[in-house]
């Protein structure tokens, strides 16, 4: 019953992230901004319930372990950056397709960088994937090539994070409640600088916000979408410790499906059956390599077992 309730808050507040997201990038077009914002504000939630609050046990960040972290940092905010500047150009509905495909990424990455080869199985399973996205952009009503590059731009940066993390955390070092902190932390001073050359200039301008909206209701926004951005990844920490990562990746298939639907009702964007047929091989694939993998890592631990 637990399960159930924490991945029906973990898709409820997905798809608040995305509606809020949209609006805040409908007001003003920028994505820095918002970037900084969501891990600032996640950043000070983290302070909160870690030393103010005391809800959960703080751990100390010591130097050698801030050096083995920083590029995981650098790939988190890269990662959501490169995110929110394809939401800008794209329907919510296209992005988390592209973003679907974030395991072929992964999977090129563990053999270029840790020389990790996996069944042939696993490869096979990345041609839907890769197809189903092939698809949706030659029939996307909102495609634009901008959208697409930095949604794939996205998938690489954060598939650089799980295999640099293989690599770097053989044994673990935090939780994920202070990792997540530490990693929104560490993430908020990547991007501040990018946002200071960016977008600050434009904010002394006065040319951020139209007339007939206050800066207020916009920075209220912000904040708001940096809770909701902190509350959901906390809710898919929460799901990752409490499920095996096979679980955990078909929870966020399934996630991912129901934010897509979703957000082509909500935002009413026009699908066409092919659109549709894209999608679904796309999800195909992740489920195919999702359970693919699970059965090479299996076989490859009961190897090492004999």
């Amino acid at each position: 019953v637990a399960l159930v309730v924490q991945f029906v808050l973990l898709t409820v507040f997905s798809i608040a992230t995305d509606v809020v997201t949209k609006d805040i990038l409908g007001m003003a077009n920028l994505p820095v901004t918002l970037t900084l914002f969501q891990f600032g504000v996640s950043a000070l939630c983290g302070f909160v319930v870690l030393y103010l609050l005391r809800l959960h046990p703080a751990q100390t960040l010591t130097a050698s372990n801030l050096r083995r972290i920083m590029p995981l940092m650098a790939a988190q905010a890269t990662g959501f950056l490169f995110a929110n500047y394809s939401v800008a150009s794209v329907a919510v509905s296209f992005m988390h397709t592209v973003k679907s495909s974030e395991s072929a990424f992964t999977a090129a990455l563990s053999y270029l960088l840790l020389g990790q080869a996996y069944s042939a199985s696993v490869y096979v399973s990345l041609l839907p994937m890769i197809a189903g996205v092939t698809l949706s952009s030659l029939t996307e009503f909102s495609f634009n090539m901008t959208g697409l590059l930095t949604g794939m731009a996205s998938n690489f940066c954060f598939s650089s994070r799980s295999v640099l993390s293989e690599a770097l955390f053989e044994i673990r070092l935090y939780d994920d409640v202070n990792l997540y902190w530490i990693m929104c932390s560490g993430a908020f001073l990547v991007v501040l600088p990018v946002w200071l050359y960016m977008d600050l200039p434009l904010y002394l301008a006065g040319a951020v916000v139209p007339p007939h909206l206050s800066l207020a209701t916009y920075i209220g926004k912000l904040v708001l979408c940096g809770v909701l951005h902190y509350t959901y990844n906390m809710f898919s920490f929460m799901l990752l410790s409490r499920t095996s990562p096979l679980t955990h990746v078909v929870l966020h298939a399934v996630r991912r499906m129901i934010v897509i639907v979703f957000s082509i009702v909500w935002f009413g964007n026009a699908v066409t059956p092919l659109n549709v047929l894209g999608i679904a091989l796309v999800f195909i694939g992740v489920f195919w390599y999702s359970s693919a993998k699970a059965a090479f890592n299996a076989r490859k631990k009961a190897a090492k077992a004999e």
